[in-house]
């Protein structure tokens, strides 16, 4: 129900991650859980850890404007 308009490969990612999910909780089998969190990370994009110094906010800015020239 949490899928509409997900390609097939949207879907062979899903699963995916939610296999990658699954092997670090030490679990040998997805369930229902890892695919929700799956559809969480491949929704709203990965977690990332909070910057709280300038300098690393500046690193990725410039790596970030790295790609906008280039697209």
């Amino acid at each position: 129900m949490r899928t509409p308009g997900f390609s097939g490969a949207d879907l062979a990612n899903l699963m995916n991650e939610a296999a990658i999910l699954a092997g670090r909780r030490g679990k040998t089998a997805i369930s229902s859980k890892e695919i929700d969190d799956s559809i969480d990370r491949i929704v709203a994009g990965m977690e990332g850890t909070v910057m709280t110094d300038g300098k690393s906010k500046s690193l990725v800015a410039y790596h970030e404007v790295g790609h906008a020239i280039c697209g």
